[in-house]
């Protein structure tokens, strides 16, 4: 035997000198990972940033993205029609042209979707009463006009109406596809009331989602009553129009405690991720309708909710989710996807 494990087999014949050590142990080992964070923060002060000079085809279609979708977002929410987006179709014309200065192909459904959704956006305005109110209409319909190639060979049409889940006795892709075609953020939501059974339903399946050493540390916190409802959303910016119409909502959170120290810093993000888009495919199955809402808040924000009372301190928030049965006419964004062969990278040799 070692002299190494001698002396550890001697300092366990004492409880109070092992459990002094386990307890230094621990707390040294705390003082070393707390350090990773500041690898996360390098890289996110690298990367994390759209800079108006940057051409790169990813950074440009994700900030193209974020920009037009706000548009989309805006043609389905209920309620009387009033003149929206007129910063975001301006940024999104901003960007669109960049694009082409930058040389990337038009045929691109990033692009495609951004163009077919700037004409959607100019023709809701036109049925609606808006056109005249827009103080960017003249450069909408310089934009478009220059544009309309474009959008003859290969025209898309936003919003259009919410998918069915699909027929359970089709084959097993067949459902899946249908299933996630169907799964769609809605922000409409009718007066029917939400059954707790159906959640719980919805919350047994989705805790078969994988997690990190099969911990299970997600938790859904629900919330119902109109002022208790209204109270919550108010801490997050991706309701408005429609929060006032959600007749129940979820907030996900992730057990902390249930992670050994802080090597496992981002396993609460993947592990609530998971979670989290079993859970919305589980309630579209059982016919309900959901839209995540994202909880990116100052950490103020973040402590002020928590004083409402719904989450425990040693809880991280993952997300809000909207729950409710979708209206029978009711209509969600396109939103274009990226082309397959955009996400997937062969990786041979380690060579990027």
């Amino acid at each position: 035997m070692g002299i190494k494990q001698s002396l550890k087999q001697q300092v366990q014949r004492s409880t109070l000198i092992w459990g002094s050590y386990q307890t230094i142990k621990a707390q040294a080992n705390r003082v070393r990972t707390a350090a990773f964070y500041w690898y996360d923060a390098g890289r996110s002060w690298r990367y994390m940033i759209w800079r108006p000079t940057n051409h790169a085809r990813w950074a440009l279609s994700s900030e193209l993205l974020f920009q037009y979708h706000k548009l989309e977002k805006g043609l389905v929410i209920p309620g009387k029609h009033r003149l929206f987006g007129t910063d975001p179709v301006r940024a999104t014309m901003a960007l669109m042209r960049r694009w082409e200065a930058a040389g990337h192909p038009t045929s691109d459904p990033i692009y495609r979707g951004a163009c077919s959704t700037v004409s959607c956006y100019r023709a809701a305005l036109q049925a609606r009463g808006l056109d005249r109110e827009s103080p960017a209409l003249d450069q909408i319909d310089r934009f478009l006009a220059e544009r309309q190639p474009t959008l003859a060979a290969g025209p898309m049409t936003t919003p259009v109406p919410l998918a069915a889940p699909g027929n359970a006795a089709a084959g097993s892709w067949q459902a899946f596809e249908a299933l996630s075609v169907a799964r769609r953020s809605v922000r409409d939501f009718s007066s029917q009331a939400v059954p707790g059974e159906l959640v719980q339903e919805a919350v047994r399946v989705a805790a078969l989602s994988p997690s990190a050493c099969n911990r299970q540390p997600n938790k859904v916190i629900l919330i119902e009553g109109r002022e208790d409802i209204d109270r919550a959303l108010a801490f997050q910016n991706g309701n408005r129009g429609f929060g006032h119409k959600v007749p129940l909502l979820a907030v996900l959170v992730v057990d902390s405690t249930g992670y050994f120290d802080g090597s496992e810093r981002n396993q609460a993000y993947v592990d609530g991720g998971l979670f989290a888009m079993s859970l919305m495919f589980a309630l579209r199955a059982l016919g309900l309708g959901s839209c995540s809402l994202n909880w990116c808040v100052t950490p103020a924000t973040d402590r002020a909710f928590r004083k409402l009372g719904h989450v425990k301190d040693q809880e991280t928030i993952m997300m809000m989710l909207a729950i409710g049965y979708p209206p029978e006419a009711v209509t969600v964004p396109l939103s274009p996807r990226r082309h397959a062969d955009e996400v997937i990278r062969w990786s041979k040799g380690g060579r990027v």
